[in-house]
This record gives structure tokens, sequence and C-alpha cells, in this order.
């Protein structure tokens, strides 16, 4: 009786001690990432191409820059590159062909690491500019009818808008200085009454993006975004 109950403990134990090593080494690896104190940040930027420029950002415990780290980012065509440390920006940068609507892998691995740290980030590609649909001012002169419009007026200009959740950029300009600026979400703005001078000439410029995460990495460690400069409109406004 004792020999099957000596081979029962043997078995159970390789078994028993299987599990708490497999617990230990998945706590172990989040505490080790918690612990090493690096932080990882990515910026893609695309803009009109069907190419997109990435950075990654791998900053260690004391505030710099790891420079050994191995970068890789694949595409959703399974296309992958690594990426090398550029000197002078100071980060892992390099290009890659981008889809109409992407979701990029990236893994980075280094010895400051246990595990390498692998995660994704969207992006959608802006094909087309934004195509003015209305520009007038609030009498009916309209830039589109060839009319010089009223600058004592409110301006009401209108675009087409394809992509949702897009952000507009809409800015007014002398050949000197910006007159007018403002991001919006909505394909429409009405520019107030008296931004533009009697008498002068104005470039109207709309520009298309779309982003995902944060620019200034509070709120995510990463940035995404594509941008479509639309063409500069020329308008003039009645003396």
């Amino acid at each position: 009786m004792s020999v099957p109950g000596a081979t029962r403990i043997t078995l159970f134990y390789p078994f028993l001690l299987a599990i708490i090593l497999v617990s230990c080494a998945g706590a172990g690896t989040d505490a080790v990432r918690d612990e090493s104190g690096v932080r990882i940040r990515t910026r893609i930027e695309s803009e009109k191409t069907k190419v997109a420029d990435i950075l990654v950002y791998v900053e260690g415990a004391d505030g710099d820059q790891v420079t050994g780290a191995v970068v890789v980012v694949r595409n959703s065509a399974n296309d992958v590159v690594l990426l090398p440390f550029d000197p002078v920006r100071y980060c892992y940068a390099g290009s890659i062909a981008i889809a109409e609507e992407e979701n990029f892998s990236i893994s980075v691995d280094s010895i400051l690491l246990a595990d390498s740290i692998d995660y994704s980030i969207p992006h959608v590609r802006i094909t087309e500019e934004p195509v003015l649909a209305q520009f007038r001012d609030s009498s009916g002169r309209s830039v589109l009818a060839g009319e010089n419009l009223d600058g004592g007026e409110e301006i009401q200009v209108a675009w087409s808008s394809r992509i949702p959740g897009s952000v507009y950029q809409v800015s007014a300009r002398t050949a000197l200085e910006t007159v007018y600026s403002v991001s919006t979400e909505a394909p429409q703005v009405v520019i107030p009454a008296g931004t533009f001078a009697s008498g002068s000439s104005y470039y109207l410029q709309i520009q298309a993006q779309k982003i995902f995460g944060d620019p200034l990495f509070r709120v995510a460690d990463y940035y995404s975004v594509a941008t479509f400069p639309g063409s500069s409109h020329v308008f003039n406004c009645a003396p």
C-alpha cells in the first residue's frame, strides 16, 4: 500500500510545483515591467501619402532614452520594419506603408524588460482634401460665385466631410499674418463679423486631420495623426 501512495505523491508534487512556477512567472513579468520604470511613447504621422513616419521613444527610469532596444513595426499587410535608433531625433524612427485603415503592431524588446512589450495603434489615412461647398457672407455674396465679401458681416464657410470623427483646422491669413484660426469637428464654421478688413485680400485653407491618442502624451502614450492640407482659396473683401 505504501508504494501506490508514494507514487501518487511523486506525481502530484511536480504538477503542483509546475503550477506555482507558472503563476510566479506571470506575476513576475508584470512586476519587472512596473519596477523597470521603462516608458514607451509612440508618434505616427502621415500627410496625403501612403507612407507613415513612426517615432518610438523608449525612456528608462532615469529619464534617459534607451538606445539598445529592438523596435519592430508591422502593418496590416504584414510588412515588417525594424526601426533604427536616430541619434538626431533621439528615438527609434522609420517609415512604413499604410492602408486607408491601419492598426500597427509594435514590439519593443530590451534587456531592461523581463519580456517584450507588444501593443497596437490605429491610423486612418485621409485620401481626399476638404472641398468647399459654401463660402459667403450673411448677405449672400459668394466667393464661389466670384464675388467679393463684406468684411463687416459674418462669413459662413462649409465643406465636404467624408471621414467620420475628423478634425478640421480652418485658417485665414494675409501674406504676412494669420488673422483667423479655429479647430472644429463640424464641417462648417461662422467667422465673426469684422474679422476681415475692407479692401483686403486673404487666403483661406481647410486642413483635415484624423487623430488618435494625445499629442502631449498626457492622456495616452501615443499620438497617431493623418493630415490632408486643403488648397488655399483666395478671396477679397469689398472696399
